[in-house]
């Protein structure tokens, strides 16, 4: 699948114009760059945005957009 590159660039522009996060843009963003996922997935994602837990919801929409690049996401030292 190609990826619509006018609407990620307006969606590029929106996240760098933000003054802060909020759910509607991290969803645009999931959206746009994530494709299909498995409803787990769409859970914890759902539940990072009723927490305003940004950082958690920025990594897991990296690790499901770019699979490739391996992206860890664990706590601790």
């Amino acid at each position: 699948m190609k990826p619509n590159t006018s609407r990620l660039s307006a969606i590029t522009e929106k996240v760098a114009e933000a003054r802060e996060p909020s759910r509607e843009l991290f969803a645009e963003v999931w959206f746009a760059t994530t494709g299909k996922q498995h409803p787990s997935i769409k859970v914890r994602f759902a539940l990072f945005m009723e927490a305003k837990a940004w950082t958690d919801a920025a990594l897991i929409t990296a690790a499901h957009a770019l699979p490739e690049w391996g992206v860890v996401t664990r706590a601790g030292p």
